[in-house]
Protein backbone atom coordinates (compact mmCIF):
# COMPACT_ATOMS: atom_id res chain seq x y z
CA UNK A 1 0.00 0.00 0.00
CA UNK A 2 3.00 2.25 0.01
CA UNK A 3 3.61 2.54 3.69
CA UNK A 4 6.99 3.93 4.66
CA UNK A 5 8.64 1.45 7.31
CA UNK A 6 8.51 3.96 10.06
CA UNK A 7 4.86 4.13 9.35
CA UNK A 8 4.64 0.40 9.90
CA UNK A 9 6.45 0.32 12.98
CA UNK A 10 3.76 3.24 14.26
CA UNK A 11 1.32 1.53 13.04
CA UNK A 12 2.21 -1.94 14.98
CA UNK A 13 3.58 0.08 18.23
CA UNK A 14 0.12 1.30 18.33
CA UNK A 15 -2.43 -1.59 17.37
CA UNK A 16 -0.29 -4.36 19.84
CA UNK A 17 -1.68 -3.02 23.16
CA UNK A 18 -5.12 -2.48 21.95
CA UNK A 19 -5.26 -6.13 19.76
CA UNK A 20 -3.56 -7.80 22.64
CA UNK A 21 -5.70 -6.98 25.45
CA UNK A 22 -6.91 -9.44 27.82
CA UNK A 23 -10.53 -9.81 29.52
CA UNK A 24 -10.68 -11.63 32.93
CA UNK A 25 -13.70 -13.02 31.83
CA UNK A 26 -11.79 -15.26 29.04
CA UNK A 27 -11.18 -18.65 30.44
CA UNK A 28 -8.19 -20.56 29.34
CA UNK A 29 -9.04 -23.50 27.37
CA UNK A 30 -12.54 -21.99 26.95
CA UNK A 31 -12.44 -19.23 24.92
CA UNK A 32 -9.52 -17.70 22.81
CA UNK A 33 -7.49 -15.16 24.79
CA UNK A 34 -7.90 -12.15 22.52
CA UNK A 35 -11.20 -10.51 21.02
CA UNK A 36 -10.66 -10.78 17.52
CA UNK A 37 -13.08 -7.41 17.01
CA UNK A 38 -9.63 -5.73 18.57
CA UNK A 39 -7.70 -7.15 15.57
CA UNK A 40 -10.50 -6.70 12.69
CA UNK A 41 -11.51 -3.28 14.12
CA UNK A 42 -8.03 -2.11 13.67
CA UNK A 43 -7.12 -3.71 10.21
CA UNK A 44 -10.01 -2.09 9.03
CA UNK A 45 -8.77 1.33 10.09
CA UNK A 46 -5.74 1.11 7.11
CA UNK A 47 -6.91 -1.25 4.98
CA UNK A 48 -10.56 -0.30 4.75
CA UNK A 49 -12.45 -2.09 1.91
CA UNK A 50 -9.88 -3.06 -0.02
CA UNK A 51 -10.02 -7.27 -1.62
CA UNK A 52 -6.94 -9.09 -2.81
CA UNK A 53 -8.10 -7.16 -6.21
CA UNK A 54 -7.67 -3.74 -5.71
CA UNK A 55 -5.85 -2.21 -7.93
CA UNK A 56 -4.17 0.37 -5.55
CA UNK A 57 -1.93 -2.29 -4.17
CA UNK A 58 1.70 -1.88 -5.32
CA UNK A 59 3.07 -4.98 -5.08
CA UNK A 60 2.41 -8.85 -5.36
CA UNK A 61 0.93 -10.00 -2.35
CA UNK A 62 0.72 -13.96 -1.39
CA UNK A 63 -0.82 -14.43 2.09
CA UNK A 64 -1.23 -17.95 3.88
CA UNK A 65 -4.08 -19.16 6.03
CA UNK A 66 -4.79 -22.66 6.95
CA UNK A 67 -8.68 -23.58 6.20
CA UNK A 68 -9.72 -25.35 9.04
CA UNK A 69 -13.06 -27.24 7.63
CA UNK A 70 -10.95 -28.70 4.87
CA UNK A 71 -7.59 -29.25 6.19
CA UNK A 72 -5.96 -27.83 3.78
CA UNK A 73 -3.53 -24.92 3.28
CA UNK A 74 -4.72 -21.89 1.55
CA UNK A 75 -1.78 -19.67 -0.64
CA UNK A 76 -4.09 -16.41 -1.54
CA UNK A 77 -2.11 -13.72 -4.05
CA UNK A 78 -3.35 -11.25 -6.09
CA UNK A 79 -1.57 -13.23 -8.86
CA UNK A 80 -4.48 -12.45 -12.04
CA UNK A 81 -2.77 -15.45 -14.00
CA UNK A 82 -4.05 -17.93 -10.72
CA UNK A 83 -6.19 -20.82 -11.23
CA UNK A 84 -8.70 -19.09 -8.47
CA UNK A 85 -8.61 -15.59 -9.02
CA UNK A 86 -11.73 -15.17 -10.87
CA UNK A 87 -15.58 -16.61 -9.53
CA UNK A 88 -16.41 -19.78 -11.43
CA UNK A 89 -19.25 -19.21 -13.70
CA UNK A 90 -21.14 -22.20 -12.15
CA UNK A 91 -20.69 -20.75 -8.92
CA UNK A 92 -18.90 -23.18 -7.16
CA UNK A 93 -16.56 -20.88 -5.69
CA UNK A 94 -15.83 -16.89 -5.18
CA UNK A 95 -12.82 -15.67 -6.93
CA UNK A 96 -9.38 -14.91 -4.76
CA UNK A 97 -9.87 -11.10 -6.34
CA UNK A 98 -13.01 -10.52 -4.42
CA UNK A 99 -11.97 -12.01 -1.20
CA UNK A 100 -11.47 -8.73 1.60
CA UNK A 101 -8.36 -7.97 2.76
CA UNK A 102 -8.80 -7.34 6.42
CA UNK A 103 -10.62 -10.85 6.71
CA UNK A 104 -7.63 -12.56 4.52
CA UNK A 105 -4.65 -10.75 6.86
CA UNK A 106 -6.70 -11.69 10.21
CA UNK A 107 -7.16 -15.31 8.96
CA UNK A 108 -3.50 -15.83 8.45
CA UNK A 109 -3.08 -13.97 12.12
CA UNK A 110 -5.59 -16.17 13.58
CA UNK A 111 -3.35 -18.31 15.88
CA UNK A 112 -5.40 -20.82 18.06
CA UNK A 113 -5.39 -20.47 21.79
CA UNK A 114 -5.15 -16.79 21.64
CA UNK A 115 -7.81 -16.17 18.44
CA UNK A 116 -10.70 -17.32 17.32
CA UNK A 117 -10.84 -18.40 13.39
CA UNK A 118 -12.06 -16.30 10.67
CA UNK A 119 -15.24 -17.26 8.89
CA UNK A 120 -14.89 -16.15 5.18
CA UNK A 121 -17.43 -16.77 2.16
CA UNK A 122 -16.28 -19.27 -0.51
CA UNK A 123 -19.35 -20.86 -2.04
CA UNK A 124 -22.79 -19.04 -1.52
CA UNK A 125 -25.99 -20.52 -0.05
CA UNK A 126 -23.37 -22.75 1.84
CA UNK A 127 -21.24 -22.68 5.28
CA UNK A 128 -17.82 -20.47 5.44
CA UNK A 129 -14.90 -21.44 5.48
CA UNK A 130 -12.79 -21.44 8.87
CA UNK A 131 -9.30 -19.94 8.41
CA UNK A 132 -6.64 -19.79 11.41
CA UNK A 133 -3.04 -18.74 11.17
CA UNK A 134 -0.64 -19.70 8.71
CA UNK A 135 2.27 -20.89 10.51
CA UNK A 136 -0.03 -24.28 11.28
CA UNK A 137 0.67 -25.13 7.82
CA UNK A 138 4.06 -26.38 6.33
CA UNK A 139 4.96 -22.71 5.40
CA UNK A 140 5.71 -21.18 8.75
CA UNK A 141 8.15 -19.84 6.58
CA UNK A 142 6.96 -19.09 3.25
CA UNK A 143 10.02 -18.74 1.13
CA UNK A 144 9.84 -21.60 -0.38
CA UNK A 145 6.44 -21.69 -1.01
CA UNK A 146 6.40 -18.21 -2.88
CA UNK A 147 9.74 -19.39 -4.89
CA UNK A 148 7.23 -21.42 -6.13
CA UNK A 149 4.66 -19.77 -7.01
CA UNK A 150 7.24 -17.03 -9.20
CA UNK A 151 8.68 -19.76 -11.34
CA UNK A 152 6.44 -22.84 -11.40
CA UNK A 153 4.77 -22.58 -15.00
CA UNK A 154 1.46 -23.90 -13.73
CA UNK A 155 0.92 -20.96 -11.29
CA UNK A 156 1.31 -18.46 -14.37
CA UNK A 157 4.27 -16.13 -13.57
CA UNK A 158 6.96 -18.32 -14.51
CA UNK A 159 9.79 -16.34 -13.62
CA UNK A 160 13.35 -17.34 -14.50
CA UNK A 161 15.11 -19.76 -11.74
CA UNK A 162 18.63 -18.52 -11.43
CA UNK A 163 20.67 -16.49 -8.51
CA UNK A 164 21.48 -13.89 -11.37
CA UNK A 165 17.67 -13.06 -11.77
CA UNK A 166 15.93 -13.94 -8.79
CA UNK A 167 16.47 -12.66 -4.69
CA UNK A 168 14.53 -14.42 -2.36
CA UNK A 169 14.80 -12.25 1.05
CA UNK A 170 13.53 -13.61 4.28
CA UNK A 171 13.08 -11.99 7.24
CA UNK A 172 12.02 -13.51 10.62
CA UNK A 173 10.00 -12.71 13.18
CA UNK A 174 12.72 -14.63 16.46
CA UNK A 175 12.99 -18.43 16.48
CA UNK A 176 13.95 -20.83 18.81
CA UNK A 177 13.29 -24.59 19.40
CA UNK A 178 10.83 -25.48 21.99
CA UNK A 179 11.60 -28.57 24.78
CA UNK A 180 10.25 -30.03 27.50
CA UNK A 181 12.25 -31.45 30.37
CA UNK A 182 11.44 -34.90 31.95
CA UNK A 183 10.68 -33.29 35.07
CA UNK A 184 8.19 -30.66 33.73
CA UNK A 185 5.90 -33.42 31.41
CA UNK A 186 3.74 -33.96 35.17
CA UNK A 187 3.25 -30.47 35.50
CA UNK A 188 2.23 -29.87 31.54
CA UNK A 189 -0.41 -32.53 31.42
CA UNK A 190 -1.99 -33.84 28.22
CA UNK A 191 -3.18 -29.68 26.74
CA UNK A 192 0.24 -28.30 27.52
CA UNK A 193 2.43 -31.53 25.78
CA UNK A 194 -0.50 -31.20 23.00
CA UNK A 195 0.67 -27.21 22.53
CA UNK A 196 3.97 -28.19 22.82
CA UNK A 197 4.23 -30.65 20.07
CA UNK A 198 2.35 -28.13 17.84
CA UNK A 199 5.12 -25.20 18.58
CA UNK A 200 7.57 -27.97 17.83
CA UNK A 201 5.97 -28.91 14.47
CA UNK A 202 6.07 -25.59 12.99
CA UNK A 203 9.62 -25.01 14.35
CA UNK A 204 10.40 -28.16 12.41
CA UNK A 205 8.82 -27.14 9.61
CA UNK A 206 10.71 -23.73 9.42
CA UNK A 207 14.02 -25.95 10.40
CA UNK A 208 13.14 -27.72 7.25
CA UNK A 209 12.48 -24.99 4.73
CA UNK A 210 15.49 -23.32 5.87
CA UNK A 211 17.53 -26.10 5.02
CA UNK A 212 16.00 -26.92 0.95
CA UNK A 213 16.37 -22.57 1.17
CA UNK A 214 20.03 -23.05 1.77
CA UNK A 215 20.79 -25.74 -0.41
CA UNK A 216 18.72 -24.52 -3.42
CA UNK A 217 20.07 -21.51 -3.46
CA UNK A 218 23.07 -19.29 -2.83
CA UNK A 219 23.22 -18.41 0.62
CA UNK A 220 25.76 -15.32 1.93
CA UNK A 221 23.99 -15.06 5.00
CA UNK A 222 25.24 -18.12 7.01
CA UNK A 223 22.49 -20.19 9.24
CA UNK A 224 22.94 -23.18 11.87
CA UNK A 225 21.04 -25.69 10.35
CA UNK A 226 21.61 -28.93 13.09
CA UNK A 227 23.91 -30.55 14.08
CA UNK A 228 24.10 -33.39 11.01
CA UNK A 229 24.20 -30.23 8.46
CA UNK A 230 26.26 -27.70 10.53
CA UNK A 231 26.52 -25.82 7.52
CA UNK A 232 25.83 -26.39 4.00
CA UNK A 233 28.38 -23.79 2.42
CA UNK A 234 28.24 -23.95 -1.26
CA UNK A 235 26.73 -27.31 -1.54
CA UNK A 236 24.08 -26.51 -4.15
CA UNK A 237 22.17 -28.57 -6.96
CA UNK A 238 24.26 -29.88 -10.14
CA UNK A 239 22.02 -27.34 -11.86
CA UNK A 240 23.58 -24.51 -9.66
CA UNK A 241 21.72 -22.61 -7.13
CA UNK A 242 18.26 -21.81 -8.34
CA UNK A 243 17.83 -17.87 -6.74
CA UNK A 244 19.83 -15.64 -4.21
CA UNK A 245 18.87 -16.29 -0.28
CA UNK A 246 18.96 -13.69 2.13
CA UNK A 247 17.63 -14.81 5.63
CA UNK A 248 17.55 -12.85 8.53
CA UNK A 249 16.39 -13.30 12.13
CA UNK A 250 17.19 -13.35 15.57
CA UNK A 251 18.03 -16.68 17.02
CA UNK A 252 15.84 -16.26 20.69
CA UNK A 253 18.54 -18.97 22.59
CA UNK A 254 20.92 -17.43 25.29
CA UNK A 255 23.89 -19.11 23.99
CA UNK A 256 23.18 -17.34 20.08
CA UNK A 257 22.24 -13.86 21.98
CA UNK A 258 25.29 -13.88 23.94
CA UNK A 259 27.87 -14.93 22.14
CA UNK A 260 26.24 -12.71 18.60
CA UNK A 261 24.48 -9.85 19.89
CA UNK A 262 26.67 -9.50 23.32
CA UNK A 263 23.19 -10.01 24.99
CA UNK A 264 23.09 -11.95 28.78
CA UNK A 265 19.06 -13.04 29.15
CA UNK A 266 17.68 -14.13 31.96
CA UNK A 267 15.40 -17.54 31.36
CA UNK A 268 12.51 -15.57 32.56
CA UNK A 269 13.52 -12.54 30.24
CA UNK A 270 13.94 -15.43 27.26
CA UNK A 271 10.88 -16.91 28.22
CA UNK A 272 8.94 -14.00 27.96
CA UNK A 273 10.50 -12.95 24.33
CA UNK A 274 9.50 -15.86 22.88
CA UNK A 275 5.55 -14.57 23.78
CA UNK A 276 3.63 -13.42 20.84
CA UNK A 277 1.22 -11.26 23.08
CA UNK A 278 3.18 -9.27 25.21
CA UNK A 279 3.29 -5.52 23.62
CA UNK A 280 5.70 -4.53 26.56
CA UNK A 281 8.35 -6.05 24.98
CA UNK A 282 8.04 -4.43 21.37
CA UNK A 283 10.82 -1.83 22.21
CA UNK A 284 13.20 -4.68 23.02
CA UNK A 285 12.18 -6.45 19.92
CA UNK A 286 13.24 -3.05 17.95
CA UNK A 287 16.23 -3.15 19.91
CA UNK A 288 17.46 -6.60 18.76
CA UNK A 289 15.93 -6.63 15.63
CA UNK A 290 18.39 -3.22 15.31
CA UNK A 291 21.84 -4.78 16.78
CA UNK A 292 20.94 -8.00 14.07
CA UNK A 293 20.52 -6.32 11.25
CA UNK A 294 23.56 -4.15 11.78
CA UNK A 295 25.69 -7.42 11.65
CA UNK A 296 23.68 -9.50 9.03
CA UNK A 297 22.43 -7.09 6.21
CA UNK A 298 24.76 -5.84 3.84
CA UNK A 299 24.37 -3.68 0.73
CA UNK A 300 26.87 -5.42 -1.22
CA UNK A 301 24.35 -9.04 -0.88
CA UNK A 302 21.15 -7.18 -1.75
CA UNK A 303 22.45 -5.96 -5.43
Amino acid sequence: MGMRVSEIKELQTALAPSVFRKRFWRFAGFRATFDKRNLVRELTKFIGDRTLGSEDLKTGLCIITKRLDTGSAWTLSNNPKGHFWETCPNGTFTGNKHYPLVNIVRASAAAPHFFDPESIDIVDGEPPGLFIDGALTPHNNPAFQLFMLATLPQYGISWPANARDLMIVSIGTGSYRSALAAKDLRWAGNIGMTLMALTAQMSESQHLIATLMTWLGDCPVEWPLGLDLPNLGKTHPPSGPMFKYLRYDVLLESRWLEETLGLKLSQRQLASFRRIDVPTNMAAFFSLGEKAAALQIKHADLT
